[in-house]
Formats: structure tokens, C-alpha cells, sequence
């Protein structure tokens, strides 16, 4: 990158600068030093190392960290006009040998019974053909890698709002008891949630208060209705409804009034209701939204309403009194603005295109395997193991921590005003046991929870290619770095990842287009292919050299891609993408609840380097 480029980068971020941060910018700070002051209001490190074994999490992911500042890519869509083809830029293609190092699958057309269970288990083969590997799944590959190694921006996020529960909770008993669920004075517990009827009218949602709910004991609901009750259910009786909750409860149900003729209505926010459905640990047998639709004269519920930041009013609603509650914060405020700015172009979104302006210079293939009879490459169908493990609610694991102490823990609202970044870019680990991730045969198999696959064996073969038109060099070399890794590295793709599937070895070749011996000779590259470039190692250089020009400001270095992966956060990057790696594999597979509960105690996932 020459000096004008440096200077023009310089002065796009400083306006960027003071457009999303509202600060004045000495035209003299660096671009790290805006990033830096940006940062401030989060916790951004991981801690490096937890040295109690007993407060170690473990898991089959882990996370590459966010980037303090984000590369952008020279691309103008002014200067490279789609129509026309450009001498000083590069077009041509990129062929693929794909070979799996694990069993690999990736499902055919989704066939499904009336249950809603997909019956096809076949590995990917339109209209019964060859098995392949769809273009969209390279893709799709491709772009997060590119977006992870060119330091670009990170937008591939779902900006909901989590929930949680935590009234017995060390680390979110406060933060739960800050809504004013429930008031303990000298160990009574009084609570303080209102109750009503959740009704639907049209495609509006209202509570009708109804006050506040009273318990009843487990043994006068048997005198009432005959029975305990069934958890999750409500019984009517006539002025008020008897809501049976779920074990946590013990040995008490609760008494919710009928609303009185003329009793205030909540109306509900789309918001409030995105947020609910948005909840996925919220279970279909609970979830209040599905059983008013069968309803029409409602549902009991119990509710509480609370300022957000926008000072507006906001209605929280459950099932049972200690009901799940939202975070303030949201995914996305996890996120620093820098690393969403809509205006930046980095590597990825320049390469791969956007939705509203400007299209991508990559076009993927297909990658075929040549077996026509695809059962000399299939496994045969079996089951695997059920996945199932944390979510982004599990904070210890998808927040950064500088702390593995469990009172010490962030979480996703603010501590002392200052909020716990998102991890990063999450990856599965690589697991070289070929048949682990099978169900064990003493298991039996239940349909509803259980799925059926046929993966393709180790040691597949695959062909594809990707083309691509006027990418600069830098361009160009960000591809091949992303797709041609370090000896011992390599990518995973399809279903499965946690449990091991899906790890490939990519090798590529160049194949690069001369258009005016194209156009000037009429048999020129029409009817042989290109010839195989040996320019891979130089195009990944550049790319790496203009990476690091930003990211360390030193323009007298001349870089490589070896200096591009011995940044720290690169070599987090390396290490998830590493196939013999040495680590015992019950260290990098989910925890669980049996033997004693390993998420109750809140360990805290160590980076990929401490694993």
C-alpha cells in the first residue's frame, strides 16, 4: 500500500471516527489509537491462563478473538466497473482437491414426513447424481475465513436478546433480583410479579391484569382437581386459574385471579414478543405464545414491566412466578460499533459483495466426487450422537473473562458500566477418532431427537473450482491464504463438527487468465486450460504485507504470510484449525450433567492456546 492509499485509509477512518464515536481527531493519531480509545468501554482480553483445573471448562469450539481494528480493503466499485475486464487485476480460477480426513456429511434435499422429521439421510446428491459438495458450502467456508484472517469486520451475528434465570444464581442473583421479582425480609420471601391473562386479538398481544398470584400446596391441589397436576399446565376454576410449574417449584403451585370487567390491558411491544419467541431455551410444552394461538380466551401468565435504556416501558411475561427474564443488553452491544460499521469495506464484503451494492467476484462450483456408484464412498446410514451443549446464554464460555473466580464472572449487562466482549469467531475442534460420533449401539434410538445420516468415508476425493474476475493481488492472495493453510492445518465443513465430521484438506492450484492474448488470439484459452500459475506464495504475501502495514503502521517491513500467523490472534486461529494437535479428546467435548452437574459451578472456557 503506497502513501496516498495510507493517507486516504487514514483520513476515511478518522471521519469515521468522528461520525460513530464523536470524538475530535488529531489528524496525527493513528487508526490503532482510535480503535484503542473505542474499546474503552469494554472488556475485550481473554484471560491468558486458568490455573485451577477445577474451574476450567472444556468444549469441542473454542473462539478466535475479535480484531482491535478493522482492515479495509482499497476496493472502489467506482474503479472496477463489472463490465469490462482489467488488465493490472487479476481473473481466472482456483481448483479444489478436497479430501476428507474424518467422515464428512452434508444432507440431500430436506424430504420430510408429516411429522416434520426429515426422512431423507442421503449425503448431498441432486436428482440422484454424483455426491458433491454444493458451491454454497465452499462459500460459505471461504468468506468466514477470509473475514477471520483479513482482520475484517464481524457481522455474521444473531442481534437478539438473551434470558435468563438466576435467583439462586452466585453471579446473576443480583442482576435477577434488580427487576423486583421477589423481596426476602427476614427469610420470607414476598413476591413482587404481577399476573393477569395473556390474551390475542388480531395480530396484537395484551395482558390483562389480574394482580398479584398467591401459592397453593401440592396437597390442596390434589383436594381441588383430583391430582398433582401436570407440569406446565392450568386448571380453571371459574374465578381463577390453579398454574402448575415445573420441578423447581417443590411442593407448591400457584393461584392466579380471572381479570376483573374493566381491568387495565398491557399491550405488548413487538419487541417484547420478539424477544420471547427469540428465547431458545424456552421449551414448546411452556411457551405461552403457541398456546394462545388454540386459546381464544387466553392464557394465565404472570408478568413485570421495566424502563429499558430508551427510558420506554417494556413487559417481560412467563409461565410460573420465577419466570425467565431479558438481559438489558443485547448480542450485538457486545460487539464494539468499529466492527460493524456499515460504511467500512473490508477484504470480505469486497471480495464476496454485499445485498444493496455491489455484487461479488467469486463464483463457486460444485465440487464432484467421480464414483458413480456413490456406496463404494458411503459409510451406510446410522446415527449419530445427539448434539446438544451450550448456548450463547452459557456467559462463561462466549463472553471474554479476565476472571475464572465464579463471583467474578461477567455476564451480558454491564459491570461497573463496562461491558465483557463477545469471544470471537467460534470453530470445532478437529477430532481424528473415526467413529466416535456415532450413537453407541446400547442407545436406543428415538425418532423425535434422533436423526439419520450417511456421511461419506475418510479419504474421499472431491473436484471443484472457484472463478474469480479483476481481483487485485491483495484480493487474490487473501483467497489463497484463507483456502492454502500452514502443514498441519486444515478446514472443516458440514454437519457434525462438534462430534468430529467435516475435516478436509483443501489443495489448491492457480490457474490465472491473460485477456489480451485471450482476445487477440482467437484459440487462445479456449481450448486448453490455463496453465497452473506458481504465483501462490507471492499473492499470499502481499496479502499478508498489506494486512500487517495496518495493523503495525511499520510501511519499511516487508511482510510474509509467516509473519501474518505469528500474530497472536492468528495463532489462536492456528491452533482450532490444527488436525493433529495432541489434545486428549474428552477435553475438547461437551460437558455434561452426569457425575455431577458441570455447568452449575460456571467453569470458564480457557483460549485455544491454554487448551
Amino acid at each position: 500500500m503506497g502513501k496516498k492509499e495510507r493517507k486516504d485509509f487514514k483520513d476515511q477512518l478518522n471521519e469515521i471516527g468522528k461520525e460513530n464515536f464523536g470524538m475530535e481527531i488529531d489528524e496525527n493519531e493513528t487508526p490503532e489509537v482510535q480503535s484503542n480509545s473505542a474499546l474503552e468501554n469494554f472488556y475485550m482480553d481473554q484471560i491468558p491462563h486458568i490455573e485451577d483445573e477445577a474451574r476450567r471448562a472444556k468444549a469441542p469450539y473454542n473462539f478466535v478473538p475479535l480484531n482491535k481494528t478493522v482492515v479495509t480493503s482499497d476496493f472502489k466499485i467506482a474503479d472496477v466497473p463489472f463490465d469490462k475486464y482489467h488488465t493490472k487485476r487479476n481473473t481466472g480460477y482456483i481448483d479444489l482437491n478436497i479430501c476428507t480426513l474424518t467422515s464428512m456429511y452434508i444432507r440431500d434435499n430436506k424430504n420430510k414426513d408429516d411429522d416434520e422429521r426429515i426422512i431423507n439421510p442421503d449425503f448431498f446428491s441432486p436428482a440422484n447424481g454424483k455426491a458433491r459438495i454444493p458451491g454454497s458450502s465452499i462459500r460459505g467456508l471461504l468468506r468466514n475465513m477470509v473475514e477471520v484472517v483479513s482482520y475484517g469486520k464481524f457481522e455474521n451475528f444473531d442481534d437478539k436478546r438473551l434470558y435468563m434465570r438466576g435467583f439462586a444464581d452466585r453471579t446473576l442473583g443480583d442482576v435477577y433480583r434488580s427487576y423486583g421479582m421477589s423481596t426476602r425480609v427476614r427469610g420470607i420471601v414476598s413476591y413482587s410479579m404481577n399476573c393477569g391473562l395473556l390474551i390475542k386479538r388480531g395480530n396484537e398481544y395484551k395482558i390483562q391484569d389480574s394482580g398479584r398470584a398467591t401459592q397453593i400446596t401440592k396437597a390442596d391441589t390434589v383436594t381441588r382437581i383430583g391430582h398433582r397436576g401436570n407440569e406446565f399446565e392450568f386448571y380453571d376454576f371459574g374465578s381463577e386459574y390453579i398454574v402448575v410449574p415445573g420441578r423447581m417449584s417443590r411442593d407448591r403451585n400457584w393461584i392466579v385471579p380471572k381479570p376483573p370487567a374493566g381491568c387495565i390491558e398491557h399491550p405488548l411491544l413487538k419487541e417484547d414478543i420478539d424477544d420471547y419467541r427469540n428465547d431458545e431455551n424456552r421449551t414448546d410444552n411452556v411457551n405461552l405464545l403457541e398456546k394462545v394461538k388454540r386459546l381464544a380466551t387466553g392464557v394465565p401468565c404472570f408478568y413485570i414491566q421495566w424502563q429499558d435504556e430508551n427510558g420506554e416501558t417494556r413487559t417481560t411475561f412467563g409461565h410460573t412466578g420465577m419466570f425467565r427474564l431479558p438481559y438489558r443488553k443485547t448480542i450485538g452491544e457486545h460487539i464494539p460499533d468499529f466492527l460493524k460499521f456499515k460504511e467500512l469495506d473490508d477484504f470480505a464484503e469486497a471480495i464476496f459483495g454485499n445485498e444493496k451494492t455491489f455484487s461479488g467476484r467469486v463464483f463457486f462450483e460444485d465440487s464432484f466426487n467421480d464414483k458413480e456408484d456413490k456406496s463404494e464412498i458411503l459409510i451406510g446410514e446410522t446415527h449419530p450422537k445427539i448434539l446438544s451443549g451450550p448456548k450463547p446464554t452459557t456467559f462463561q464460555h462466549y463472553l471474554t473473562q479476565n476472571s475464572a473466580e465464579a463471583n467474578e464472572l461477567k455476564h451480558y449487562d454491564p459491570v461497573n458500566s463496562k461491558l465483557s466482549a463477545i469471544r470471537g469467531n467460534k470453530l470445532y475442534w478437529h477430532k481424528e477418532n473415526a467413529d466416535n460420533w456415532k450413537e453407541h449401539e446400547s442407545v436406543p434410538i428415538n425418532n423425535n431427537i434422533h436423526t439419520k445420516i450417511n456421511p461419506v468415508r475418510k479419504d474421499t476425493i472431491f473436484k471443484g473450482r472457484i472463478r474469480f474476475e479483476n481481483l487485485s493481488d491483495e484480493e487474490l492472495g487473501a483467497i489463497l491464504f484463507a483456502l492454502d493453510l500452514p502443514e498441519g492445518c486444515n478446514h472443516k465443513i458440514g454437519m457434525g463438527k462438534p462430534l468430529g465430521l467435516g475435516s478436509i484438506k483443501i489443495t489448491c492450484s492457480l490457474h490465472l487468465s491473460k485477456r489480451e492474448t485471450r482476445y487477440n488470439e482467437i484459440f487462445s484459452e479456449w481450448t486448453d486450460s490455463l496453465p497452473e500459475s506458481d504465483n501462490v506464495k507471492e499473492f499470499k504475501n502481499k496479502f499478508a504485507d498489506y494486512v500487517l502495514k495496518q495493523l503495525n503502521k511499520d510501511v519499511s517491513v516487508k511482510y510474509t504470510a509467516e509473519n501474518l500467523w505469528a500474530e497472536e490472534r492468528m495463532r489462536e486461529l492456528r491452533r482450532m484449525l490444527t488436525f493433529n494437535h495432541g489434545i486428549d479428546e474428552d477435553k475438547i467435548s461437551y460437558m455434561t450433567i452426569k457425575n455431577g452437574n458441570d455447568f452449575r459451578t460456571r467453569r470458564v472456557l480457557p483460549k485455544p492456546t491454554d487448551v
